[in-house]
Formats: C-alpha cells, structure tokens, sequence
C-alpha cells in the first residue's frame, strides 16, 4: 500500500472509531466496560469523541470479511485449480479401460527400381494405403488399475488439502478480526483513561495553586498522564497493524466497526476426549495424510506389476492401393494377441517400487509427527479456555470492585478527604483490568476457534458462516 494510502486511513482509526465501538460494546453485553465509559469521560471529552455522523459508522461481522477474503484468496484459487488437476489425472488413468482406435493413411508417388513387374513397366507410381487399428489392454500386470485407483486417491486428498486451506484461511481471518475488536475497544478505553487523567491533572494543578494539594502529587499525576498517552498510542498502534493484516488478506478493505466475537464464536465445550477422539476422525491434516498414503500403496502396487507380463489385443484392418507394387487394391484384416514382457530394464523398475515405498515411510512418520501436533493443539487449546474463564470470572469481581471503589474516590474528591496518589492508582488498576478482561476475551475466543478447527468440526463451522469450496 502507498504511503498516501497509510496516512489516510490511520486518522480514521484513530479519531473516528469511538461512536461505532461504544454502539459494540453495548451490542457484546460488556456491561461494566460501558459503565466506566459513561462515568469517566468529561462532556468536552464525550462532544469531541462522539461528534461523527452515525450514517457514516460502517459496522462490518466477521462472516462479511470472511466472504471477502474467501473470494478474494490467491490459495483457494491454487486449492481450487489443483482439484481440477486432480480430476483430470483421474480421467486420464482412468482411460485404460476403453480400447484405442487409430487410423492413419498415405498418399503419394513412389519411384520403385527394379520398376513394378506389370505391363507398364513405369517405376514411378502413386501409392495409397489407409490402415486402422483397435486395441485394448487386457493385462499390464495390475498397473492400469492401480494408477487409476491412486489417481482417485489424489482426487480426494487434493479436496481435502483444499480444505486445510479454507481453514488456514477462516482461521487467519478470525484471529486477525478478533484482533482489531479487541484493539478497537481498547483505543477507546485508552483515551477514556488519558481523558480521566488530564482532568485529574488540572484539578490537581488548582488544587496546588490553592494549596491544598502538593507538588509530589502534581507530579505523579502528570507522570500516569504521561503513560496513560502512552497506552493510548500503543493501542493505536495495534489497532492499524490488525487492519493491516486483515487488508492484506482483504484487498480494498477500508476502515470499518467490528463487533464482538461472543456474536459469532460459541464457548460451549464438549470434553477434552470428545474433541481428541472426533480429530482423530476428522481432522484435515489426519484425512488428507491418509488419502495420499493409500494413493501411495498403490502407487507401489503400479511399480510391482510392472514386473509381469503385458497382453494387449489389436484389431486392425488396411487398404493398399499401388504401393511398391501393382496397381491392384489390396484388402488386409488381422487380429493379433501381443504379448509382452521385459526381461532386463537396468533396475528401473525395482528403483521405482522401493521409491514408491520410501514415500509411504515417508508419509507414516508425517502422521506420527501430524498426530503429535494435533492432539497437543487441542490440549493447550481446551485447557487455555477452561483456564482463562476462571481468570474472566476473577478480573469480572475486580472491575466491579475498582468501579466501586472509584465512585467513592470521586466522592471523596469532592470532599477534599481523598488520597491523590490511591485515587490515580485506583483508575489505572481499573483501565488496567478492562484491558486484560478484552485480552482474555479475544484469547478464548480464538484458542476455541482453533480447538475447533483441530478437533475436525471444520464443516459445521463453515456452514455457520455460510462458506463452501467448490469440490469440498
């Protein structure tokens, strides 16, 4: 992207996003985020951020962008034409069982010496012959069959490794969306936390005028000021870098509202040995592994066939006319049984099978190592969820406790009998626990996506979202 490009749209994400986030978090039911919003921006603060025209904000679900970038994907374009490659090397193997018709002919004049022994006695005459042939295999050992058989294999493990790419795909989306929700919002509650804090400090500043508060706490109020600002451009800062990579995956794409992923990804979950087991089963890489090993036995099936004898049987019927001889047509009609077999090759042959049967050592260990990942991915993937809502549950109490504890600083604030330096503490550990309670949840909901993925519930998730894959 241009760097005209880059400056246009960082403006927006950054000044233009505060109204379409507020609206989500009221849609995501983030009940205690939203309430230290309203009680914690100044109305200055609350005129500027908000001052955007509603009909502008573009709200976009995760489904649209995953239609777009499924639409839009170099890698399903490659998944899609390998199945087209697939099903034509099936149709091509698949070609053994019909016989071959071939017909070719010949036209032209001939200087034949001695001349022909007719009454012209001219050595030159015109030839024609026209010659047609059938013929079909009727045993190769197995090796038609067998590549015919492997070609289908390769058929279904090419759907299948498309399929894998769907995944990469879906799951690159939802990770990347989950992303900029998460960012979004937090950019929210920064400037919300450096607008608390900006009031803090000029209250504290008349307070210091007035003597009624002191230097040390001007300073450390302006320090927090210092790194609230801080936080508030990190949030930035990630917040573009999210939409950069769902950019790269969705060309075109311009800056929009995303909403919570509680609206599109579930945390019911099934047990951890229901999840291994349906993988087992089910899981992408699993199928496509097995498809191409069975398309490799055979292929070592082909190899050793070759080994035997061929018998092939031909029909084929000709025309003479004048060709090297007299001018008088003649007519030829035979029906050949042709064996063959190949005594000595130079260990070509034998060089096939064992490399044939290399690649099937080969994809064993690929499963081995495959069933590795997979059954570690769902472990860490099950247990980071179940973990991570008791650490929801326990930053839920805590936020509730600082807001509490926050309405009676600012009580006392009015009064005069407040701590300066607890109070700053105390909105810090609130903005503080919001951010972690947006990081929690943005994890969950990408460790269950990815659960899901790897437990092989890929097809039930697609259909959620209303995406297939031709061939799928």
């Amino acid at each position: 992207m241009s760097a005209m490009n880059t400056q246009s749209r960082n403006p927006f994400l950054r000044r233009e996003v505060y109204l379409a986030v507020v609206i989500c978090i009221g849609l995501s039911g983030l009940q205690n985020a939203s309430h230290v919003l309203a009680e914690g921006v100044p109305a200055e603060a609350e005129h500027s951020a908000l001052a955007i025209n509603e009909a502008d904000v573009v709200v976009v679900t995760f489904t649209d962008i995953v239609h777009r970038a499924m639409a839009d994907s170099p890698d399903i374009d490659i998944a899609d034409a390998r199945i087209d490659q697939a099903t034509q090397l099936a149709r091509q193997t698949g070609s053994y069982r019909f016989p071959k018709v071939e017909i070719s002919g010949a036209a032209g004049p001939e200087y034949n010496d001695p001349a022909p022994s007719d009454e012209s006695g001219v050595a030159t005459t015109s030839g024609r012959n026209l010659k047609l042939i059938i013929s079909r295999v009727l045993f190769d050992g197995g090796t038609s069959r067998a590549e015919f058989n492997r070609s289908k294999r390769l058929e279904s493990a090419a759907q299948a490794e498309a399929q894998i790419a769907v995944e990469d795909l879906f799951l690159e989306v939802a990770l990347y969306y989950i992303d900029y929700w998460r960012y979004q919002l937090e950019l929210v509650q920064a400037d919300t936390f450096v607008s608390t804090m900006q009031t803090l400090v000029d209250d504290l500043n008349s307070m210091y005028l007035g003597g009624a508060a002191s230097k040390l706490e001007v300073d450390f109020a302006r320090a927090r000021l210092a790194s609230a600002r801080g936080m508030a451009s990190a949030a930035t800062a990630s917040l573009n870098n999210a939409f950069s990579e769902l950019e790269y995956l969705v060309p075109g794409l311009t800056a929009f509202t995303a909403v919570s992923p509680e609206s599109f990804s579930s945390l019911e979950l099934l047990s951890l040995p229901a999840y291994v087991e349906h993988g087992a089963s089910f899981n992408s890489g699993f199928v496509t592994n097995e498809l191409t090993s069975e398309a490799t036995r055979l292929r070592v099936s082909a190899q050793k066939g070759r080994f035997l004898p061929t018998l092939d049987l031909e029909l084929s019927g000709s025309i003479i006319d004048d060709e090297g001889g007299p001018s008088v047509q003649r007519d030829k009609a035979a029906a050949k049984l042709l064996l063959t077999y190949t005594l000595y090759s130079g260990g070509e042959r034998r060089g096939g099978v064992r490399r044939a049967q290399a690649q099937l050592k080969e994809l064993e260990a690929e499963r081995v190592q495959l069933e590795r990942d997979v059954f570690r991915s769902i472990d860490q993937s099950y247990n980071n969820i179940t973990a991570s809502k008791l650490t929801l549950n326990a930053i839920t109490d805590e936020i509730s406790a600082n807001v509490e504890l926050q309405r009676l600083n600012r009580q006392n604030l009015d009064l005069g009998t407040v701590n300066i330096i607890e109070l700053i503490d105390v909105e810090e550990r609130l903005f503080n626990a919001n951010t972690r309670k947006n990081d929690v949840i943005a994890n969950m909901h990408q460790e269950y996506l990815s659960l899901t993925i790897s437990a092989g519930f890929t097809r039930q998730l697609l259909e959620k979202h209303q995406v297939t894959l031709t061939g799928l």
